[in-house]
This record gives C-alpha cells, structure tokens and sequence, in this order.
C-alpha cells in the first residue's frame, strides 16, 4: 500500500501536547507509529493534497530564507529550548507557507528519533552534503548552536556576493539586449528602405554596404527560424551541461579563458573553497572528509575534479599545500598561505584570510564591474549598430563616385 501523509496532535511521556506529520498507509498504521514512539494520539487528520503552486513560486527556498532559519534554530538552541520546541517556534512564526511548510516536516523526523542532521539529508535540495555534515559536527561535538552560526554567516556572505554581481551584470546585459534589437529592427525593416534607394543609382555599391544589404535579406528571410534555432542551441546547451560531463568540462573551459568572466570565476571558486575548508576543519572534521564536503560545493568541474585529485595526495602522505600545487589553477599566494598555516598549526586561521582577501576582491571586482565592461560596451555598439548605420550611409558619403 501506498503511504500518505497524516497530521496529527498527540500527548508526549511529559504530558505535553505537540504536533506533527508522519507518513503512514492508514489511520491505525499512523496510530501504531506514534505509540511506538510513545506518544499518545488525541486527533489524527489524512493530509489533503495541496492546490497546485503557481509558476514562478514553485517549491523555491532561496538560501537566504535558510540562513534565517538557522539563525533562529541557532539562537532558541543557544537559550536551552529543546530542539523540537525550537522547530515548532519557528515554524509558527514563520510566514513563508514553503519554509514553514519544510520545518515542521524536520520537526517531524526529528520527533520520529531521528538526529537533525538525518532530518536535513532529507531534503538535498535545501539543504547539501556540506549543511548536513557541518550540522553532524556541531551535533557530536555538542556545539550545534555554533555550527548553525557559521552556516548562516556562510550562506549569507555567499548569496550577498552572488546578488553583488549579478547586479554589475544587469546592466551589460540590457545594453547588450537592447543592442541586439536595435540591430534586429535597423536590418529587418530600415536597411530594405535603402535598398529600394539604392537600386535608383544603378551603380555598383561598395562591398560592405552589399554585405549589410545580403544579411539583412537573410534576416528578413529566415527571422523566426533564426529564433527558433537559437532558442533549440540554448535547450540543447542547458541540457547537455546536466547530461554530459566532459561537455560542461568543455564548456567551463571555454569561460575559464574568457577575460574578464574567467578571472571571476577562479576567484569565486577559490573563495568558496578557502571558506568551505577553514569551516570544515575548524569544526573538527578530519582533513579528508574536509575535502570531500568542500569539493561538492564547488560548481567549477575542473576544480571539483582537482579537489578529489588532491585527497588522492593527501591520502598518500602529501600535505594540503603541496597536494594542490600539483593542480597548477591555485595562485602561489594562496598555496604559500596554506603552507604556513599547516607549519604553524593555524590553517583554519590562514584559509580564512584567503577567503576575506578574495571575498575583498570580488566586492571590488562587482562594485566596478559596469565599468571595466564599458569597452566592451563600446566595441559591441560599435560593430552592430555603428557599422550597419555606417555601412547605410557609405554609399551616400560616395555618391559623387557612384552616380
């Protein structure tokens, strides 16, 4: 049979009246489980199916909203509430009806005896290998509250860098936009107006002009199927990047070379690897495991990969800085870093300083990013728009000749 979820209220061995949810295949099913869990039933309730969740607002918890809500389970932990307690507060005050909706199915697990951490492993889209295991770390060490602290402190720097560039990149990208319509317009429907001017001439016209005129009729010819090609290159793109691995190794490689977007790319990923290890490791997790939970956050493949490669060094008796010299995409800085605080006995304390110096640079880098982007602004108007106008009025600027 089947399980569906059921609500339910119940008295605990204390005489205290909690709630929650638990997946079951009929009432007394649900009954049996909450007795062994003694737990008394006093109203149990087959949960109905929700009403469908609208487009744009389906099922998303933005890692924010989780970082608020480890802030909160940090602070009540911190003052001694129990656990369970904890989730019920937060979840009751919580307005958001998804996040309140994933915390009283936690508070469910963990009422059924299961640890947070087996709670959250539950819900990977929420919450990754690296929330849960740091999460397992406070829970063994009994500095849980601690943990909750810098997850959130982690999730919030991250997700503020994160909007910090986009917004630099909004408005390349509208520029961008904007350009590729004005160019559309001028050739599908100003450039056949100068053709028709041209053709009263009869003179031969210069070679960049009959270039501009021929795509433009190309344009005008093949406009929908040009879009719907382009939008099948971006479908097939998209899905062969979450199909295919040596396809997204192929394809990061090719923005890695890139200017200006490469160099943002290794910096974002060598700060997130510096603060995800300092985390890690000053949680108490072995160096190995250490590795394993930050080579999973890294979105960049070729340093996922790299980072698997180095536990293999580890493994064999290399230390942390010369393992990841072998991978020859760490800077000499960060690796010399690395090397001392090994030396010293202070790693946590030197992967932190390399995570603030990047995280510095890439707040500089975000703020100045419209800016350094201003020449390729220019060269991209430059060729699209300037060069169909110029082109138009070449023949005009030589008509002495032409006539």
């Amino acid at each position: 049979m089947t399980e569906t979820n059921f609500y339910w209220e119940g008295a605990n061995a204390d005489g205290n009246i909690i709630s929650g949810t638990i997946a079951a295949t009929s009432f007394k099913h649900c009954k049996q489980q909450l007795r062994e869990h003694h737990l008394f039933p006093i109203k149990i309730k087959r949960q109905t199916r929700q009403t469908p969740r609208r487009f744009f607002t389906k099922n998303k918890i933005s890692p924010l909203q989780i970082a608020d809500f480890c802030e909160q389970l940090a602070v009540l932990f911190n003052a001694n509430i129990p656990l369970v307690t904890a989730l019920e507060i937060i979840a009751n005050d919580m307005k958001v009806e998804n996040v309140r909706h994933l915390i009283l199915k936690i508070k469910s697990e963990v009422e059924s005896g299961h640890a947070l951490h087996t709670a959250l492993k539950k819900y990977p889209q929420h919450f990754n290998q690296l929330f849960c295991g740091l999460v397992y770390a406070g829970e063994q060490s009994g500095t849980l509250d601690i943990m909750l602290h810098e997850i959130t402190n982690y999730l919030q720097k991250t997700s503020a860098l994160k909007q910090k560039i986009i917004r630099g990149l909004i408005y390349p990208a509208m520029v961008f936009i904007a350009t590729l319509i004005v160019s559309t317009i001028l050739l599908v429907f100003v450039v056949p107006q100068f053709q028709s001017m041209f053709k009263s001439f009869n003179a031969t016209l210069p070679f960049y002009t009959r270039c501009i005129i021929h795509v433009a009729s190309l344009l005008k010819k093949y406009l929908w199927e040009g879009c719907i090609g382009f939008s099948a290159l971006v479908f097939y793109v998209n899905f062969k990047l979450r199909r295919s691995r040596k396809f997204k190794l192929q394809y990061e490689a090719l923005l890695l070379k890139l200017p200006l977007i490469g160099s943002i790319l290794t910096k974002i990923s060598i700060y997130r690897f510096a603060k995800t290890l300092a985390i890690t490791y000053k949680a108490g997790l072995p160096l190995l495991t250490a590795l394993a939970l930050t080579g999973n956050i890294l979105t960049i493949e070729k340093f996922s990969i790299g980072i698997s490669l180095a536990q293999k060094h580890i493994a064999d008796g290399k230390a942390l800085h010369a393992a990841l010299s072998s991978l020859h995409f760490f800077p000499a800085k960060v690796i010399k870093l690395i090397a001392v605080g090994e030396e010293s006995g202070s790693l946590d304390l030197m992967l932190e300083k390399i995570s603030d110096y990047y995280e510095t640079e890439l707040n500089h880098i975000s703020a100045n990013l419209s800016s350094l982007l201003e020449p390729l602004i220019m060269v991209i108007l430059g060729v699209f728009v300037g060069g169909i106008i110029i082109g138009m009025y070449l023949p005009i600027f030589q008509l002495g000749k032409i006539i």
